[in-house]
Protein backbone atom coordinates (compact mmCIF):
# COMPACT_ATOMS: atom_id res chain seq x y z
CA UNK A 1 0.00 0.00 0.00
CA UNK A 2 1.43 3.45 -0.58
CA UNK A 3 0.91 6.12 1.75
CA UNK A 4 1.10 9.84 0.81
CA UNK A 5 2.69 11.25 4.02
CA UNK A 6 5.87 12.89 4.66
CA UNK A 7 7.41 13.29 8.28
CA UNK A 8 10.07 15.03 9.47
CA UNK A 9 13.09 13.53 10.67
CA UNK A 10 14.56 15.43 14.01
CA UNK A 11 18.01 13.69 13.83
CA UNK A 12 19.01 15.54 11.27
CA UNK A 13 16.09 17.26 9.94
CA UNK A 14 15.32 15.10 6.76
CA UNK A 15 11.89 15.18 5.01
CA UNK A 16 11.07 11.51 4.67
CA UNK A 17 8.19 9.64 2.59
CA UNK A 18 6.17 7.20 4.06
CA UNK A 19 6.19 4.28 1.26
CA UNK A 20 4.33 1.46 2.70
CA UNK A 21 3.66 0.21 6.19
CA UNK A 22 3.03 -2.60 8.21
CA UNK A 23 1.29 -3.99 10.73
CA UNK A 24 0.21 -0.36 11.04
CA UNK A 25 3.19 0.61 13.47
CA UNK A 26 6.40 -0.25 10.73
CA UNK A 27 7.29 2.10 8.48
CA UNK A 28 8.92 1.66 4.85
CA UNK A 29 10.51 5.39 3.55
CA UNK A 30 12.62 7.20 1.41
CA UNK A 31 14.55 10.15 2.21
CA UNK A 32 13.18 12.81 -0.39
CA UNK A 33 16.69 14.48 -0.18
CA UNK A 34 20.12 13.48 0.87
CA UNK A 35 21.52 9.87 1.40
CA UNK A 36 19.88 6.90 3.29
CA UNK A 37 19.63 7.51 7.08
CA UNK A 38 20.29 3.41 8.14
CA UNK A 39 21.06 0.30 6.26
CA UNK A 40 17.66 -0.51 6.57
CA UNK A 41 14.93 2.02 5.70
CA UNK A 42 12.15 1.11 7.96
CA UNK A 43 11.19 2.61 11.52
CA UNK A 44 9.05 2.42 14.13
CA UNK A 45 6.11 5.45 13.08
CA UNK A 46 6.09 6.09 17.36
CA UNK A 47 9.69 7.18 16.61
CA UNK A 48 8.85 10.18 14.43
CA UNK A 49 7.75 13.57 15.92
CA UNK A 50 5.47 15.15 13.62
CA UNK A 51 4.42 15.25 10.46
CA UNK A 52 6.22 17.54 7.88
CA UNK A 53 5.31 20.64 7.37
CA UNK A 54 3.94 21.91 3.18
CA UNK A 55 7.15 24.44 3.18
CA UNK A 56 9.31 21.79 4.13
CA UNK A 57 7.77 19.00 1.74
CA UNK A 58 7.88 21.93 -1.09
CA UNK A 59 11.35 22.32 -0.05
CA UNK A 60 12.55 18.41 -0.21
CA UNK A 61 10.95 18.49 -3.55
CA UNK A 62 12.43 21.42 -5.24
CA UNK A 63 15.84 20.08 -3.43
CA UNK A 64 15.22 16.24 -5.10
CA UNK A 65 14.70 18.05 -8.36
CA UNK A 66 18.19 19.60 -8.21
CA UNK A 67 19.69 16.52 -7.50
CA UNK A 68 17.72 13.73 -9.95
CA UNK A 69 17.41 16.32 -12.88
CA UNK A 70 20.73 18.14 -13.68
CA UNK A 71 21.97 20.17 -16.84
CA UNK A 72 21.37 18.24 -19.74
CA UNK A 73 19.33 15.50 -18.42
CA UNK A 74 16.43 14.67 -20.94
CA UNK A 75 12.88 14.04 -19.60
CA UNK A 76 9.53 13.31 -20.61
CA UNK A 77 7.08 15.86 -18.87
CA UNK A 78 4.78 14.90 -16.46
CA UNK A 79 2.00 16.93 -17.96
CA UNK A 80 2.61 16.86 -22.02
CA UNK A 81 4.97 13.80 -22.18
CA UNK A 82 6.85 15.79 -24.58
CA UNK A 83 10.92 15.56 -23.84
CA UNK A 84 12.92 18.21 -23.25
CA UNK A 85 16.39 18.83 -21.75
CA UNK A 86 17.21 20.47 -18.53
CA UNK A 87 19.08 23.81 -19.01
CA UNK A 88 19.26 25.27 -15.75
CA UNK A 89 19.08 23.84 -12.48
CA UNK A 90 16.33 26.38 -10.99
CA UNK A 91 13.00 24.52 -10.23
CA UNK A 92 10.47 26.32 -9.43
CA UNK A 93 6.74 25.20 -8.22
CA UNK A 94 3.77 26.79 -10.36
CA UNK A 95 0.22 25.54 -10.53
CA UNK A 96 0.80 22.81 -8.55
CA UNK A 97 3.81 21.28 -10.56
CA UNK A 98 7.94 21.65 -10.74
CA UNK A 99 9.33 22.89 -13.31
CA UNK A 100 12.80 24.29 -14.38
CA UNK A 101 13.27 28.11 -14.80
CA UNK A 102 14.05 27.36 -18.16
CA UNK A 103 10.41 27.17 -19.90
CA UNK A 104 10.66 23.06 -20.02
CA UNK A 105 8.16 21.03 -19.52
CA UNK A 106 7.12 19.67 -15.57
CA UNK A 107 9.19 17.47 -13.59
CA UNK A 108 6.89 16.61 -10.96
CA UNK A 109 3.23 16.66 -10.59
CA UNK A 110 0.84 14.98 -8.01
CA UNK A 111 3.77 12.36 -6.35
CA UNK A 112 4.46 11.64 -10.42
CA UNK A 113 8.42 12.46 -11.53
CA UNK A 114 9.71 12.91 -15.50
CA UNK A 115 10.41 10.04 -16.76
CA UNK A 116 14.43 10.19 -17.72
CA UNK A 117 14.79 9.50 -21.56
CA UNK A 118 18.02 8.13 -22.16
CA UNK A 119 19.88 7.91 -24.91
CA UNK A 120 21.59 5.07 -26.66
CA UNK A 121 25.81 4.92 -26.58
CA UNK A 122 26.95 4.43 -30.04
CA UNK A 123 29.89 5.31 -31.33
CA UNK A 124 30.79 4.95 -34.81
CA UNK A 125 34.39 5.90 -36.95
CA UNK A 126 35.14 6.82 -33.13
CA UNK A 127 32.56 9.62 -33.17
CA UNK A 128 30.53 9.22 -29.94
CA UNK A 129 26.14 9.57 -31.49
CA UNK A 130 24.69 13.10 -30.64
CA UNK A 131 20.92 13.32 -30.68
CA UNK A 132 18.77 16.08 -31.64
CA UNK A 133 14.82 16.06 -32.24
CA UNK A 134 15.15 14.78 -35.59
CA UNK A 135 18.56 14.01 -36.13
CA UNK A 136 21.59 12.33 -35.19
CA UNK A 137 25.39 13.49 -35.36
CA UNK A 138 28.36 12.11 -35.19
CA UNK A 139 30.96 14.36 -35.47
CA UNK A 140 30.06 16.51 -38.79
CA UNK A 141 28.06 13.83 -40.09
CA UNK A 142 24.26 14.62 -39.79
CA UNK A 143 21.59 11.96 -40.48
CA UNK A 144 17.95 12.03 -40.46
CA UNK A 145 16.05 10.40 -37.79
CA UNK A 146 14.02 8.80 -40.95
CA UNK A 147 16.64 7.54 -42.28
CA UNK A 148 17.50 5.14 -39.40
CA UNK A 149 13.00 4.90 -39.29
CA UNK A 150 13.12 3.61 -42.68
CA UNK A 151 16.26 1.58 -42.51
CA UNK A 152 14.98 -0.45 -38.96
CA UNK A 153 11.85 -1.78 -41.09
CA UNK A 154 12.96 -2.36 -43.87
CA UNK A 155 15.55 -4.68 -42.24
CA UNK A 156 12.93 -6.36 -40.10
CA UNK A 157 10.41 -6.88 -43.14
CA UNK A 158 13.52 -8.52 -45.34
CA UNK A 159 15.13 -10.33 -42.57
CA UNK A 160 11.58 -11.93 -41.80
CA UNK A 161 10.88 -12.65 -45.33
CA UNK A 162 14.23 -14.16 -46.28
CA UNK A 163 14.75 -16.72 -44.26
CA UNK A 164 16.42 -19.03 -46.55
CA UNK A 165 18.71 -16.32 -47.53
CA UNK A 166 21.86 -14.37 -45.99
CA UNK A 167 20.42 -11.42 -43.51
CA UNK A 168 21.56 -8.04 -43.99
CA UNK A 169 24.30 -7.83 -40.77
CA UNK A 170 25.14 -3.80 -41.06
CA UNK A 171 24.50 -0.67 -43.64
CA UNK A 172 27.39 1.78 -44.51
CA UNK A 173 25.97 5.31 -44.47
CA UNK A 174 28.53 7.92 -45.63
CA UNK A 175 31.78 6.93 -44.35
CA UNK A 176 30.19 5.15 -41.40
CA UNK A 177 29.16 1.47 -40.98
CA UNK A 178 25.85 0.80 -38.67
CA UNK A 179 25.04 -2.77 -37.34
CA UNK A 180 21.38 -4.09 -37.60
CA UNK A 181 21.29 -3.65 -33.40
CA UNK A 182 22.54 0.23 -33.53
CA UNK A 183 20.52 1.40 -36.59
CA UNK A 184 17.19 -0.98 -33.65
CA UNK A 185 18.35 1.15 -30.98
CA UNK A 186 18.85 4.42 -33.14
CA UNK A 187 15.01 3.78 -34.20
CA UNK A 188 13.52 2.72 -30.59
CA UNK A 189 14.99 5.75 -29.64
CA UNK A 190 13.17 8.35 -31.84
CA UNK A 191 9.98 5.76 -31.80
CA UNK A 192 9.83 6.14 -28.07
CA UNK A 193 10.51 9.31 -26.99
CA UNK A 194 7.34 11.34 -27.49
CA UNK A 195 5.52 8.52 -26.48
Amino acid sequence: MVITQFYHYEWDGEVLEITSMKEGRYCYFKPLCGKPLFETPNFDINDIKRKATQEEINNALLEKAKRDYPIGTRFKSVASRNVYVTKSNDPLWWCGMIYFNDGGGALYSKGKWAEIVKQPDIEINGYKAEFFDKHVMFGCARIDMKVFLVLNASMSELNCTNKESKQIESITIGKGTFTKEQIKEISEYYLNKNK
